[in-house]
């Protein structure tokens, strides 16, 4: 096990190496939330609410987070409820929010300086003034944040991505990558795998005409004669397929989750 640490100063957010146009790892997800909790207590306004967010916490929606890592809103939600399972956070019942709280987050900072931030904070909880999140920012500006920089579309967690190549013959539309993590928080993962697999040995080709052929526990109801239009399938799994889907020659590019970069695989 590695020990000792360095000190990582928020300055970093700046950096033209930090602000660079990527998807987001879970590793940079975790450490943007270490820098973007408050390091002292501060009261913040939401709308027409004010609570105090005391130091290691902060106060964002799921969809801030979403856009500052090029996330999804469900892939933000998983990922935040596994921080949770793991007791690294924990998350605080507030509305139209998310109010979380870092675990052991002294240990993340410069014992040195621990006497004098805890003077800082027993000062600003006698204040009234009415401060941001972490000192400059509130949730109703986050849009603003990074400045004019736009976020990359979300992307799937990349086995699924490659499933879902695997079976449509192509990358997912943004909307289409919501759809599918709809698809993933009432199913669940393993099962919408299985729903793909099974979506491309059959030949579907648009995601809607799939969705609108599930029954309430997932499974592709029999095709009725008539029902369906046949431009929503390809002809190339009719004749001719593959022994299984995971024996299907194709080759496609997909963009790895974790660091952006476009993945080609096959022939």
């Amino acid at each position: 096990m590695k020990t000792g640490w360095i000190s990582l100063h928020r300055k970093i957010q700046d950096h033209w190496l930090w602000k660079e146009k990527r998807i987001f790892s879970k590793a940079e997800a975790w450490i943007d939330i270490l820098m973007e909790c408050n390091h002292e207590g501060q009261k913040v306004n939401l709308g027409n609410e004010v609570i105090y967010c005391q130091r290691a916490e902060s106060v964002k929606s799921l969809k801030t987070w979403a856009s500052r890592w090029g996330w999804t809103i469900s892939r933000v939600r998983r990922f935040l409820e596994l921080l949770k399972s793991d007791s690294m956070i924990e998350l605080k019942p507030t509305h139209n929010t998310t109010h979380l709280k870092v675990l052991n987050y002294d240990s993340y900072q410069d014992t040195r300086n621990e006497s004098e931030t805890n003077l800082k904070q027993k000062r600003n909880e006698s204040e009234t003034k009415v401060a941001t999140n972490n000192n400059d920012n509130n949730d109703n500006n986050d849009n603003n944040e990074r400045g004019a920089q736009i976020s990359p579309a979300p992307v799937l967690d990349t086995e699924i991505q490659i499933i879902w190549i695997r079976s449509f013959k192509r990358n997912p539309s943004f909307v289409e990558t919501e759809e599918t993590e709809k698809l993933i928080e009432k199913f669940g993962m393993d099962k919408v795998k299985n729903i793909f697999r099974e979506a491309g040995m059959k030949g579907f080709k648009n995601l809607g005409t799939l969705i609108s052929s599930l029954d309430e526990n997932g499974n592709i109801k029999p095709f009725e004669k008539g029902k369906y239009n046949a431009t929503n399938f390809s002809n190339g799994r009719t004749t001719g397929n593959p022994k299984s889907f995971d024996d299907d020659p194709i080759s496609y590019d997909y963009i790895d989750a974790g660091s952006g970069e476009i993945i080609h695989v096959g022939n």
